[in-house]
């Protein structure tokens, strides 16, 4: 026997093979919500009834093996088993009404007002939106929500990817950044919040977005925290360097995929940072318009659908290839995929200006997005979980105040781990009889560590011990295995210093 929560306007049909086909649903009409049993018994020995009027709809979770509150504050405890071929039939619930319920999440859903005349008025929320724009929300909701409802057997009509590079010759001269539309930002903001409702309340993912803190609600789902206002233009600008894809298609073909979804957001996190070490490499040359046409073959920012399906950049390789536009482009894309899966991210910066990410939810930080696919990151000896790359909201303060550079954290996991690059550059090192001090490793290293730190307080903690060890561990410098999955640029080249550190 199964308890089920009903709330207004449900059809619930459970099937199980090896049972009956037909199914028994009972419980008391007269109020709700309320818990009834669904229990499921041999044709032979009961036949189907099923209520013309059942109270509700049925939170999506039962189909996902967990528990979940529902807004009347009842929890499910023993949901469906995976196992169980289940079909359910959920009317899309009042999103208006829902939005009004849960006022944190309505407040941080924005846009833009053109009239405003404050930064404090600029970016008025859904509670004083327009009848015109709520019903827009709304409608872009109940087209995802029967989407997911309809098994997504076909991709969802959302907006066009990437959306329309509409900038001229001349505006490209005298703007340098790309601008989009207000048309085309608002169509690609209300589906972005729309799809994130139909997660919470379908419970596609295994959190709720009510959990989060104004902050996260605000990096997640304010249009401010996607756009920026080009008042002169009367047009938005990206907030970041990275042009969304639908957000159903990442979820989809992206995410779940690549079994990159997973049980908690620091594990989704973990698994995203994964594929970027396995996938990602660094664009050449600097962001303008001619060069991102060349590498994504489109002139705004690296369209999120191009990173993950991979372009050829005839200059490198004929190759198709998942080219990033530098920290900035990494970090952009991270932001934007992150949100079709309701985990909320912003931009921070190290102090020399690169750009880091910050999972708000999770109080964790990523210091600088190259890290991910830098050289040292490539493994075949000793894989580095990319999850080391994380640094907690303790260390984050302190090395803000230390000012420590962007390579603080890459530094510290390229010393525990020792992969195969700064093994390589120690090898040459050794081959040319530089001194510790003078040393590639020592300048790999000097943003984070002096030469004295290196040597350390006992011989096992040594670096360069430690290097010779794994060295002769592996048969010599000659039996270093090439790390890298794509050698387009030859890591193996490091210049040795001109000068020694002190």
């Amino acid at each position: 026997m199964l308890p089920i929560i009903l709330l207004p306007g449900a059809s619930f049909a459970r099937r199980n093979p090896q049972l009956s086909q037909k199914t028994n649903i009972s419980g008391s009409l007269s109020s709700g919500p309320f818990i009834t049993n669904f229990e499921v018994e041999p044709s032979e020995k009961l036949k189907s009834t099923t209520p013309k009027k059942l109270w509700g709809w049925v939170r999506q979770p039962i189909l996902n093996s967990r528990p979940v509150a529902i807004e009347s504050g009842i929890r499910i405890t023993n949901p469906v088993s995976r196992s169980d071929d289940v079909s359910v039939r959920l009317p899309p619930p009042d999103i208006n009404e829902w939005l009004e319920l849960n006022p944190r999440v309505s407040h941080a859903i924005t846009w833009v007002d053109p009239r405003a005349r404050t930064t404090e008025t600029l970016w008025p929320s859904w509670s004083s939106w327009s009848s015109e724009r709520k019903e827009s929300l709304r409608h872009e909701f109940v087209r995802i929500w029967n989407w997911y409802q309809d098994g997504r057997a076909e991709a969802l009509d959302t907006f066009q990817d990437p959306i329309p590079f509409r900038m001229t010759p001349s505006q490209e001269r005298s703007v340098g950044s790309p601008l989009i539309s207000q048309e085309d930002a608002w169509t690609l903001y209300i589906t972005c919040v729309a799809h994130s409702l139909v997660l919470e309340l379908r419970h596609e993912v295994s959190w709720s977005i009510t959990e989060y803190s104004n902050d996260s609600l605000m990096h997640l789902l304010g249009a401010q925290k996607m756009f920026e206002w080009a008042s002169g233009y009367q047009q938005f600008f990206f907030a970041n360097a990275s042009t969304p894809a639908p957000p159903t298609w990442v979820l989809e073909h992206f995410f779940r995929a690549n079994s990159l979804l997973r049980s908690t957001k620091r594990d989704t996190v973990a698994a995203l940072l994964e594929w970027a070490n396995g996938h990602l490499r660094h664009y050449m040359d600097y962001p303008t318009f001619d060069n991102r046409e060349t590498v994504w073959q489109y002139r705004g920012h690296p369209p999120v659908s191009r990173v993950i399906s991979g372009t050829v950049d005839s200059r490198v390789s004929s190759d198709v290839l998942h080219y990033t536009e530098g920290c900035m482009g990494t970090v952009a894309f991270f932001i934007s995929v992150l949100r079709s899966v309701n985990i909320p991210a912003d931009v921070e910066r190290t102090a020399e200006g690169h750009w880091g990410l910050f999972l708000s939810s999770e109080a964790l930080h990523l210091f600088h997005g190259d890290d991910p696919h830098a050289a040292t990151m490539y493994s075949t000896t000793s894989p580095i979980p990319m999850e080391a790359l994380l640094v907690d909201q303790v260390t984050y303060d302190r090395w803000t105040r230390e000012m420590k550079n962007s390579a603080a954290r890459l530094n510290d996991v390229t010393i525990r781990y020792l992969p195969e690059y700064i093994l390589m550059s120690y090898c040459q090192d050794r081959a040319e009889h530089l001194s510790n001090n003078c040393s590639r490793v020592a300048f790999f290293l000097s943003g984070t560590y002096t030469p004295e730190q290196l040597e350390g307080s006992t011989p096992s903690e040594n670096l360069w011990n430690r290097m010779n060890d794994k060295v002769e561990s592996m048969g010599g410098c000659d039996h270093i295995p090439d790390p890298f999955p794509h050698r387009y640029i030859d890591y193996r080249v490091m210049p040795a210093p001109t000068t020694c550190l002190p």
